[in-house]
C-alpha cells in the first residue's frame, strides 16, 4: 500500500499549489493531476485537533474510510485530504459520507 501514500514535504506543496479544492463539512480535499497510473493520498491532521492521541484517532478514520472505498478515489490525482477542526467529533458514518460525496462529485 506504500505506492499510494504522498509522503514528501514537495509532493504535498505541488497539491497545495494546484489548487483544486473541495471543501465539505468535517474535510477539505485538495486533488492535482500527477502521471501516474494510480491516485495518492496524503492525509493532513492539524495539532488544532488536539492531542496526539486525538489526531491519530482521525488520522486511522480516514485511511480507513480511504482503504474500504478505493473504487471512488479518481485514478491519475494526487489527493491530500485535510481534516477540520470537527473532524474528532464526528461520527464515522458522517465523516465517511462527507469525504466520499466530494470524491463522488469530483471523480
Amino acid at each position: 500500500m506504500k505506492f499510494w501514500k504522498l509522503r514528501k514535504t514537495v509532493e504535498f506543496q505541488a497539491v497545495y499549489r494546484e489548487n483544486i479544492k473541495k471543501i465539505g463539512n468535517f474535510v477539505i480535499i485538495l486533488f492535482k493531476k500527477n502521471q501516474l497510473p494510480n491516485w495518492r493520498v496524503g492525509i493532513v491532521v492539524s495539532k488544532k485537533i488536539g492531542n496526539a492521541v486525538k489526531r491519530n484517532k482521525v488520522k486511522r478514520r480516514i485511511r480507513e474510510i480511504v482503504r474500504l472505498n478505493q473504487k471512488y478515489l479518481p485514478v491519475g490525482f494526487d489527493i491530500v485530504i485535510i481534516s477540520r477542526r470537527n473532524a474528532y467529533n464526528a461520527n464515522f458514518r458522517y465523516l465517511k459520507r462527507d469525504i466520499l460525496n466530494i470524491m463522488k462529485d469530483f471523480g
